[in-house]
């Protein structure tokens, strides 16, 4: 069995220095890493330890500063990903299990997870808490506009969901055109099935 991929430091440093190479805004906009009262607000949540995956993600920056009314490539990892802060993420989490509750009142968890966490682009991208303290943290496609079957696994870690940005950016898949203010995708330079998940 194929050991999953894990996130690294050395990874979030290569991703940075990637996205400083393309003149990325979102560079500029990076919050300090996340304190330790944040991680305790969403265990209290969730009645669930965060697990190392997520301490690293978020205890690398916690997020932008960037406003809901500026330009959304500002607090963008590449064309598809707005990077939420923990603050961002339970707002954006809390909004999802209403909605789902809306669409279904008796069965909500059909469209948002109790243990589901909203990881980026305004709660489209989730993880589950439910994967221990020193698992990996499958990320998850919960846009039921798109997908059959919210929850579905989009990658099965954030390390492999960094590394396909890190790849995509090295393989000129991604490239950051600062005079149209946007991110510019190759889709052909998109392995097809990264293509099919949207993170990539």
């Amino acid at each position: 069995m194929t050991e999953i991929e894990r996130l690294s430091t050395e990874q979030l440093e290569h991703l940075e220095r990637l996205l400083a190479e393309q003149g990325a805004p979102i560079v500029q906009r990076l919050q300090p890493p996340a304190s330790a009262e944040a991680f305790a607000v969403i265990e209290a949540e969730f009645g669930l330890p965060v697990p190392e995956e997520l301490r690293l993600w978020w205890g690398w920056h916690d997020g932008t500063n960037v406003k809901p009314h500026e330009k959304a490539a500002k607090a963008s990892i590449g064309p598809l990903f707005e990077f939420l802060s923990m603050e961002e993420a339970l707002k954006a989490t809390r909004e999802s299990r209403e909605l789902a509750l809306d669409i279904d009142p008796d069965e909500p968890e059909i469209y948002w997870g109790k243990t589901w966490l909203a990881l980026g682009t305004d709660g489209r991208v989730a993880c589950d808490l439910m994967s221990g303290p020193g698992a990996s943290v499958s990320v998850l496609d919960v846009d039921y506009h798109k997908t059959s079957k919210p929850g579905t696994i989009a990658a099965q870690s954030l390390g492999e969901m960094v590394r396909w940005w890190i790849e995509a950016l090295e393989s000129g898949a991604w490239r950051y055109e600062p005079e149209h203010n946007r991110w510019a995708r190759r889709e052909e330079l998109v392995p097809p099935e990264r293509e099919q998940v949207g993170l990539v």
